[in-house]
């Protein structure tokens, strides 16, 4: 944020209180215009995959076994998923910098899920 806005962002609190948001005006070139940026953060991934039968006897039955997504932890004790979502309220555009590998691309999609 420091860089993309040549310094000039302000911080604040959003609904979680482990990650801050810094917002400032710059040039937005897909809206042609001046915009209000807001760069947050995660906390590692939103979502882990557990299997619906935590029971289960023979490993070999985990291969057909359902799974269902469950909020980390970490994301549902800091609120990341209320933040993320108050943010995206009004928004136009989302734009993410993430870890060019396939666990950021993850939490991309992630997040995109999220905000849509």
């Amino acid at each position: 944020a420091e860089h993309l806005s040549n310094g000039r962002y302000r911080t604040r609190r959003g609904v979680s209180r482990g990650v801050q948001v810094f917002e400032f005006l710059s040039f937005f070139a897909p809206a042609q215009q001046k915009c209000k940026v807001q760069v947050t953060s995660v906390v590692g991934h939103i979502f882990g995959l557990a299997f619906e039968d935590q029971r289960t006897r023979d490993l070999a039955d985990l291969f057909d076994a359902g799974t269902q997504k469950e909020v980390q932890a970490t994301t549902r004790k800091l609120n990341i998923v209320e933040h993320l979502q108050e943010l995206a309220e009004g928004a136009e555009y989302l734009c993410l910098w993430l870890d060019c590998d396939l666990e950021g691309e993850n939490i991309g999609f992630e997040v995109m899920a999220l905000t849509q």
